[in-house]
């Protein structure tokens, strides 16, 4: 396994387990955050203030939606995007 491998495996394995504790706190019924959290909770509001700067609103618009994207996909999505990338560009 080399450094990518791990780095995808991890991101997958931290979204699921983000993902999993989250249901089975909405199915004991507790308060939990962990659905909710995106980008922008996460970084900080005065982290994120250069995404309403850009100047194409394409642009703008994209970056919004990413940032807008619970965390725990956003792991699943990085992880399997890694896994696909290595798969192509792997060297033997």
């Amino acid at each position: 396994m080399n450094k990518w491998n791990v780095l995808a495996g991890l991101s997958c394995l931290s979204g699921a387990i983000m993902f999993l504790f989250g249901m089975i706190s909405d199915i004991m019924q507790r308060e939990s955050n962990l659905h909710t959290i995106n980008l922008y909770e996460f970084l900080g509001e005065e982290k994120t203030m250069w995404i309403s700067d850009l100047p194409s609103k394409l642009v703008m618009n994209g970056f919004d939606k990413l940032f807008n994207l619970q965390i725990y996909i956003l792991l699943l999505i990085i992880g399997a995007i890694i896994f696909i990338l290595n798969g192509i560009f792997r060297k033997n």
